[in-house]
């Protein structure tokens, strides 16, 4: 048998002796490496040095009669003591928390072991046969004590020390983040990590936009982060060698940056302010206000886009506009604003002052709010406007067209708008005076059809006949043209038409002057020649440019005439013995008067 001696590293070997007598006895013990190792003795035990660290022998005993070389071992083997293990190193992966140790001078057959030690004294081990050995379960945020100790089967050698082992920092846990909306500062927490000497945070937008803030406390703050952008928080820990994974991420928008670029323009018509702006980034919806000390409530108009109409303004008022907008986290004040004037208020209790004698209109009216001058408009059926302008509040329009219907109103006037109208006022300027007025007569009848041409709104129109010795006839009619019969012949006449409406009359048309056929002589003498057979004919009261024909018409037919135009004429082809009616017609210019009365005569017979 054979024991071994730890600390000295030998065998103590002995055995039983042969019946024989022996001068001398070998021990030899034989490594796992060829190595051989012996010590002699009379006796039956003997102690074998200068093993081997860490090797598998085996032992035999021969006696001096036997070639010890050809022994190359035996069943009886024994482990010597473990090698002293030596340079022990630490390899670390920080992301993974994977200790891998490695060491020198290990025997070849001992078995080696591996202890972590926490500061808690919790005990990590790890075997191996190769010189190196990992551990993979190690806690985050640990410092180890790690040791080797070389084992065979009854021995243990002295532990060999490494330096000790921070392993990584725990992954921070719980990061919030937190936007101050008055000073723009992202303020970033996080619970503290074991094994952490410092912390570093990033905060990142894109691949171009990445922060980082670095501190030893738990909290970190980023004062210039870009407005309106959504940045991505991650805080990692670290110390002196190792940094940890990365803790989960939380997303923060910063403030929104302001809208710019404001603009505002009023509506007149519908008193609408419209209002634009260039939008700021971040900012998710937007509100815009007109604002009035005086009234309440405040108008405003609500939008995600870059424009909205605020309705509803009063009228004659100044405005102070303003836009702020709301982002994910904080608001965005108003950076800029504009005044506003809306459009002034209407006029009110408007009248219209008008005379049937012309076509001129005042126009009255009480202030407005907001005025600093005034317009008034008069329009026709087709849209057709006359205007005045005016700082006070009356307004006069000149010669307006005859015979139309007229909406009268009045509009406040400021540097930007025209106003809503007053009230309207419905007027008729007076009728038309009628034009081109024609006559016909008939002259033997004294029958006058008169036709004239008119425009505009006429109920009525009136025909007089008038004249100059006073005789007067009329006529009224709702067309263009009527008739005035029995004039009396031998006259000049005027005629005259005027329109009227319900309220108005028109001015007369300039004067026609109509001649009616001339009156028949009321006598006249017809005398026979017996001899000659001329007859003539005289007569008085003859009136001048009238023409006067005389006609001697026998029972057969012929007719025999002579015309004159101051007292008489002669006919002097009458037959002999003949009986002859004698008239005078008068006639004018082509107007033919009625026959005088008939006279009948007889031509003397023929000797």
């Amino acid at each position: 048998m054979a024991v071994l001696d730890c600390n000295a590293n030998t065998f103590a070997v002995q055995w039983d002796g042969n019946a024989g007598n022996f001068d001398s006895y070998t021990a030899i013990a034989i490594g796992s490496d060829g190595s051989r190792v012996t010590c002699d003795s009379t006796t039956t035990q003997c102690t074998i040095q200068n093993l081997k660290c860490g090797l598998n022998y085996s032992i035999a005993v021969t006696t001096s009669s036997i070639n010890c070389g050809i022994i190359n071992g035996s069943d009886y083997t024994i482990l010597s003591a473990p090698c002293k293990l030596e340079n022990v190193q630490t390899i670390l992966e920080c992301s993974t928390d994977i200790l891998t140790v490695t060491w020198e001078n290990s025997g070849p057959d001992q078995n080696d072991v591996v202890s972590a030690v926490n500061s808690r004294g919790a005990t990590t081990t790890c075997n191996s046969t190769t010189s190196n050995c990992t551990f993979e379960n190690l806690s985050c945020g640990k410092t180890y004590s790690i040791n080797v100790v070389g084992h065979t089967d009854t021995c243990s050698s002295q532990p060999a020390f490494a330096q000790r082992v921070n392993t990584a920092p725990c992954v921070p846990t719980h990061v919030t983040a937190q936007v101050d909306c008055m000073t723009g500062i992202t303020t970033v927490t996080w619970d503290p990590s074991s094994g952490a000497t410092s912390y570093v945070v990033y905060a990142r937008s894109s691949p171009d936009d990445v922060r980082e803030c670095i501190n030893i406390d738990t909290n970190c703050n980023f004062p210039n982060l870009e407005c309106g952008q959504v940045y991505t928080i991650t805080v990692v820990a670290r110390h002196d060698s190792c940094v940890s994974l990365v803790s989960e991420s939380v997303n923060i928008t910063t403030v929104p940056c302001p809208l710019s670029g404001l603009q505002v323009n009023l509506d007149c018509d519908t008193n609408t302010a419209l209002v634009s702006w260039t939008p700021g980034r971040g900012i998710l919806d937007y509100n815009a206000t007109a604002e009035n000390s005086a009234i309440t409530p405040v108008q405003s108009c609500s939008t995600n886009g870059s424009s909205c109409n605020i309705t509803s303004l009063h009228c004659g008022e100044t405005y102070t506009v303003k836009v702020s907008g709301q982002g994910q986290n904080c608001p965005s004040p108003p950076q800029e604003w504009q005044r506003i004037v809306s459009a002034p208020c209407p006029p009110t209790h408007l009248t219209v002052d008008s005379s049937c004698e012309s076509n001129d209109i005042s126009v009255s009216w009480q202030a407005s709010q907001g005025s600093a001058s005034y317009m008034v408009m008069a329009v026709d059926a087709e849209e057709h406007r006359w205007s005045c302008n005016t700082t006070s509040t009356t307004c006069q329009i000149f010669d307006l067209p005859c015979g139309q219907q007229y909406h009268v109103y009045a509009v406040g006037v400021d540097q930007n708008c025209f106003g809503s109208k007053s009230n309207i006022e419905i007027f008729r300027t007076a009728p038309c005076v009628p034009q081109n007025v024609q006559t016909e007569l008939a002259c033997l009848s004294g029958v006058l059809n008169i036709t004239w041409e008119s425009t505009g709104h006429v109920v009525q129109f009136h025909a007089s006949v008038v004249s100059s010795q006073g005789h007067a006839s009329s006529c009224n009619t709702d067309e263009n043209y009527c008739v005035v019969p029995n004039l009396q012949c031998g006259l000049t006449y005027d005629v005259t038409v005027l329109a009227e409406d319900e309220a108005c009359n028109s001015s007369t048309s300039p004067a026609k002057q109509v001649l009616t056929a001339p009156c028949p002589l009321p006598t006249f003498v017809p005398t026979v020649d017996c001899t000659t057979g001329v007859l003539s004919v005289t007569w008085s009261n003859s009136v001048p440019g009238v023409v006067y024909t005389v006609s001697a018409v026998d029972t057969a037919g012929p007719n025999y005439t002579c015309s004159g135009t101051t007292s008489g004429c002669s006919i002097s082809t009458l037959e002999c013995g003949t009986r002859y009616n004698v008239t005078i017609t008068p006639s004018m210019d082509g107007c033919v008067g009625r026959d005088s009365p008939v006279q009948v005569v007889t031509t003397g017979k023929d000797q």
